[in-house]
């Protein structure tokens, strides 16, 4: 169990998955990462590299194509330990100066490595509900 919140963490192996996981993670700071990575230009050209959704996205702003409404992003967390939410746990509780846990980030088959991961507040971290909101840090 999840200290309490009836959620089995060994069915979570390895990977973030779920709809209301994801929806739960904020992803907000890897926006520079994601249009950072592969063949990105700026400023009305091309968004991303072949693999992308956005390849053919012409658009003004980089931020924009990637919070564009009109697209559903694939999204997925990989935690080196099975039991990463303990992990998490602890880290949050006693490593006070830096709670960060890394983590593999892929979002539209672009792999970010080593990115930082902790829970996003006290009420992520003191909640009782399965919702566990997640931040996320690229070095």
């Amino acid at each position: 169990m999840l200290h309490g919140d009836g959620v089995d963490t060994t069915s979570h192996i390895g990977n973030l998955s779920t709809a209301a996981d994801l929806a739960a993670a904020s992803i907000n700071s890897l926006v520079s990462a994601v249009v950072g990575a592969g063949d990105v230009r700026a400023q009305g050209e091309l968004i991303a590299d072949a693999e992308s959704a956005w390849t053919h996205a012409v658009v003004a702003d980089d931020a924009a194509a990637f919070f564009d409404d009109c697209f559903v992003h694939e999204v997925s967390f990989t935690f080196q330990n099975d039991d990463w939410y303990d992990v998490l746990f602890e880290s949050h509780s006693n490593d006070v100066d830096d709670p960060c846990f890394a983590a593999d980030v892929t979002i539209d088959g672009i792999t970010m490595q080593n990115v930082g991961v902790r829970l996003k507040g006290n009420s992520s971290f003191t909640g009782t509900g399965i919702k566990k909101s997640l931040k996320t840090a690229t070095p």
